[in-house]
């Protein structure tokens, strides 16, 4: 959809009241660390780093994440994880870097312990070229979001928002940007979650009078700024209401792949899911199933999970390993896919939901996915192991 046109460095761009929004952890962990020595200096190296990708902004935010017991992102966390984690005791400016700092970042502690360490780094050394928000942060306690402006140092309650995920959590920073006069802001993350939050509250964020949206995107020589509000207005409108929940439904952090997002888009996703994530009590699960059913098989009639496994059991050369997951399956991930979906639509009114409630379980502390199976009941036949069993006469079928 976009132009070459349409990526504009940030050289070409004219003078603006410019914020620049960063998801501090993802930018922590793509840092290079041969030359550091301690945790002090990882704090000094990342203030020059995030200064030097906002290109003189006037308003700099520092998003963190919040990382809490039970959370949504253990079973993601934990697949991601392949090695041990090692938990340090300090976490201060003279404390030395672990020389395998792999099983470092595999503990949320010491995350947790190191974002502390840094907010309030920053906000003992603002720059003096910016302005200065630190979003709420918790470890023992919450820190609430404060900001340095002209050097005074100020509370901001309405920033304290109760959401986990720092990509999240930028919307309300944007907007809070905006309100305070920002007309360009610049989002600082390589998250997929913030392309399509970006787009959906587009919106509203130009309604309350931001007129550029970038985020800052790619690895490398890749690396450039995209446009999310030329991208937000050559889109349909009503695809971007309900970008949302298309992008839970075929996977994200918190919920399974299902398909492709191209596969989603031509599903006719404005039809089945514009009330999605809205109300949960009264959630469509016939309408958004068959919606599913479409991004699995594109032009099928069937209207469930289970109507197109016999179909396809029958009438294609896929083997029971090939065929999707049952309706009784594909409830839980419908239940998973609006849980994420309602906090993302309702992050700017700190709403809440029971996660329990929509398709997780508690296990030894830790919120996993509640893949629901059918069991086979006891007196099930069971079937022939015979490699010659064709007939009625076969004595596997007599037993």
């Amino acid at each position: 959809m976009l132009e070459p046109t349409d990526y504009l460095q940030p050289s070409a761009w004219t003078p603006a009241n410019t914020t620049a929004i960063v998801d501090v952890m993802a930018h922590l962990r793509r840092m290079r660390l041969a030359n550091l020595n301690t945790f002090g200096d990882l704090c000094t190296d990342f203030l020059g780093y995030v200064h030097s990708l906002s290109h003189n902004a006037n308003h700099i935010d520092f998003v963190f994440d919040t990382y809490i017991d039970a959370s949504v992102k253990d079973s993601e966390r934990a697949r991601r994880c392949n090695c041990s984690p090692i938990d340090l005791n300090d976490v201060s400016p003279e404390t030395p870097l672990p020389v395998t700092m792999e099983s470092y970042w595999a503990s949320s502690m010491n995350k947790a312990k190191l974002q502390l360490l840094l907010r309030k780094y920053i906000l003992d050394n603002p720059m003096a070229a910016a302005d200065i928000v630190v979003s709420v942060i918790g470890l023992a306690e919450i820190e609430p979001a404060r900001g340095v402006y002209s050097n005074i140092g100020i509370t901001l309650p309405e920033l304290n928002v109760k959401i986990e995920e720092a990509d999240v959590r930028m919307i309300p920073h944007a907007l809070h940007s905006v309100n305070g006069g920002a007309s360009r802001v610049i989002l600082l993350s390589n998250d997929t979650d913030v392309v399509v939050l970006g787009l959906h509250y587009w919106s509203l964020l130009k309604g309350h009078g931001l007129k550029e949206l970038w985020i800052r995107a790619g690895v490398g020589n890749s690396t450039r700024h995209i446009p999310l509000h030329t991208l937000a207005e050559k889109m349909d409108p009503e695809i971007c209401k309900v970008i949302l929940p298309l992008h839970h439904l075929t996977g994200c952090d918190s919920s399974s792949k299902f398909g492709t997002k191209a596969a989603g888009l031509k599903a006719n996703p404005a039809q089945h899911l514009h009330e999605f994530g809205k109300d949960p009590a009264n959630i469509d699960f016939a309408g958004v199933e068959q919606y599913l059913v479409n991004v699995f098989k594109s032009g099928t009639h069937c209207e469930s999970m289970d109507q197109l496994r016999y179909h396809l059991y029958h009438h294609s050369k896929k083997t029971v390993v090939d065929l999707p997951p049952t309706s009784l399956s594909v409830r839980g991930h419908i239940l998973r896919a609006f849980y994420g979906t309602y906090l993302q639509l309702h992050c700017l009114d700190n709403a809440e939901l029971n996660p329990c409630e929509f398709g997780f379980y508690q296990d030894d502390g830790a919120l996993l996915p509640d893949r629901k199976q059918a069991l086979l009941p006891d007196d099930f036949p069971m079937p022939c192991r015979c490699t010659a069993c064709a007939t009625k006469r076969c004595p596997c079928r007599q037993t």
